[in-house]
């Protein structure tokens, strides 16, 4: 949850007054994000197994998280947690503070966004992309965490993301694809 409310928050910031014209270019990328409904697959790798969470997400308050271990769906001020096999509904005050929690995250990301660099066109995974590399630093829940972050962007989305983070000493290297489609749906679970 932690590696993914960094990625995310990673993918929606950059600001630098030094380079203008990069920071127009990423605003305008990340105001496009939050417009459409996206999918993302993340790879983490770090000190411990490798993980793979996907998400689909519909901003400002639609999520559904899928891990090995745990699944999570919020739609509007309602949010459920598969435990066991089976879904449970959060109380209403954990589906405020889930969505809180998020939307802090975004914009503390967002503030915590130094050394911005326009790279150019780049080739990444047998594409070419419009990059990005930028540091940024937080903490989340008493953890605190630095990564350097080159985002790939294509037609003025993002589709790749690379974060070289390390929290509590241990390093993590995630690895985010994010596809855009508007046919997205997400709703309760069944």
């Amino acid at each position: 949850m932690r590696t993914f409310m960094f990625a995310a928050a990673a993918a929606l910031a950059a600001s630098t007054p030094a380079l203008a014209d990069c920071k127009s270019d990423l605003d305008a990328i990340f105001k496009a994000q939050l417009a459409t409904p996206y999918r993302t697959e993340m790879t983490i790798k770090g000190p411990s197994q490798p993980m793979t969470v996907t998400a689909e997400v519909i901003y400002p308050d639609s999520f559904h998280m899928k891990a090995a271990q745990m699944e999570t769906i919020m739609v509007k001020k309602k949010a459920w947690m598969k435990m066991g096999g089976k879904w449970q509904a959060m109380p209403a005050e954990a589906a405020a503070q889930f969505s809180a929690m998020i939307n802090s995250g975004i914009s503390k990301g967002v503030a915590a966004v130094k050394d911005v660099q326009c790279l150019g066109t780049q080739s990444y995974e047998g594409g070419s992309y419009d990059a990005y590399q930028f540091n940024t630093s937080g903490e989340m829940m008493g953890i605190k965490s630095t990564a350097e972050v080159t985002l790939y962007a294509s037609d003025g989305l993002p589709a790749w993301l690379v974060v070289d983070g390390e929290a509590m000493g241990k390093k993590s290297v995630t690895v985010q694809k994010v596809t855009f489609d508007p046919s997205i749906r997400i709703t309760p679970p069944k």
